[in-house]
């Protein structure tokens, strides 16, 4: 039995380059010398703070989605696994026609029955996965949008 491999996920560090502009905007937004004012009046204190919580915001938000693929790339690993057990045992019945023998039967119905609720455990983690990262993008993007936000004002103000 062959079995066709979808496409392969993305690695953690892979993750960036898909992302394409938002890691441009990470490399300019959190460019030290924009956020960290080189005085030390109280507004400038004021928005080095807010623009270090923000950005410590964004970067723990990186790191649940890297993690999200982590966990959803063993599960699928997992789940691979098992329908590749259960596939092979399978194969082992094929040379048992149908209707020989009614244990055969019932055996066959279990282990394609197990392969096709597998195959559905895997995409219902594919949904999950995108309806996570879809959830956690929209906070990413909220919080990119405050602190470019308060990045402008800063400017302004200096």
């Amino acid at each position: 039995m062959v079995i066709k491999s979808k496409k392969m996920i993305k690695q953690p560090n892979e993750l960036y380059q898909e992302r394409g502009s938002e890691k441009y905007l990470n490399d300019e937004l959190f460019d030290s010398s924009l956020s960290h004012p080189e005085t030390n009046d109280l507004y400038s204190e004021f928005f080095q703070n807010k623009l270090s919580s923000l950005r410590g915001q964004i970067q723990e938000i990186d790191m649940e989605l890297e993690t999200r693929q982590l966990i959803h790339r063993e599960l699928i690993t997992e789940i691979d696994h098992q329908v590749l057990s259960a596939s092979l045992f399978l194969d082992q019945l094929k040379h048992w026609a149908i209707g020989y023998r009614v244990g055969v039967d019932m055996e066959r119905n279990l282990w394609e029955r197990r392969i096709a609720d597998l195959t559905k455990e895997k995409r219902s983690e594919r949904v999950r996965l995108w309806r996570d990262s879809v959830r956690v993008n929209e906070d990413r993007r909220e919080l990119t949008k405050e602190y470019k936000e308060l990045l402008k004002r800063w400017h302004l103000l200096r």
